[in-house]
C-alpha cells in the first residue's frame, strides 16, 4: 500500500501508523479499503474529508478514528465488519481506518489530538 505522498499519525510525537493513504479524491474515499486484502500493522487510509464509513465489499474487520478539522479525535469505533455502516459524531471532517486489531485501545482515544503529515 505505499506510495509518494503516504503521510504518518502521530499523537504528541508518537507515531501511532506508520504509513497512511491520504483518499482526498471522491472515487478514493468511495473505494477506501473495498476489496483489498489486509496491508497489515502500521499501515492504514486517511479520508477527508469524511463524514461517515461503510464497510460493503470488505473482506477483513477495521478499527476507525473519527477526527475533527483539528485533528482532534471524536470517536474511537473498533472492530467494525464487513457489511456495516457507521456514521459519524457530528464536527466530524477526516477518518482515519486500520485493519482491525494491531493496534492496542490506549494507541487512539477520544480527545487526543494527532498530527498528520
Amino acid at each position: 500500500m505505499s506510495r509518494d505522498d503516504d503521510v504518518r499519525l502521530s499523537i504528541e510525537g508518537r507515531i501511532v501508523v506508520q504509513r497512511l493513504r491520504p483518499a482526498k479524491r471522491m472515487h478514493e474515499r468511495f473505494l477506501g479499503l473495498m476489496g483489498r486484502a489486509p496491508s497489515g500493522p502500521g499501515t492504514g487510509l486517511w479520508l477527508s474529508p469524511c463524514m461517515s464509513i461503510h464497510t460493503c465489499f470488505m473482506r477483513f474487520a477495521i478499527d476507525v478514528a473519527f477526527l475533527d478539522r483539528a485533528g482532534i479525535i471524536l470517536r474511537v469505533a473498533r472492530n467494525i465488519r464487513p457489511w456495516r455502516l457507521v456514521w459519524a459524531p457530528r464536527g466530524t471532517h477526516s477518518v482515519v481506518e486500520v485493519e482491525s486489531g494491531w493496534m492496542p485501545e490506549s494507541a487512539l482515544k477520544p480527545g487526543d489530538r494527532t498530527q498528520i503529515g
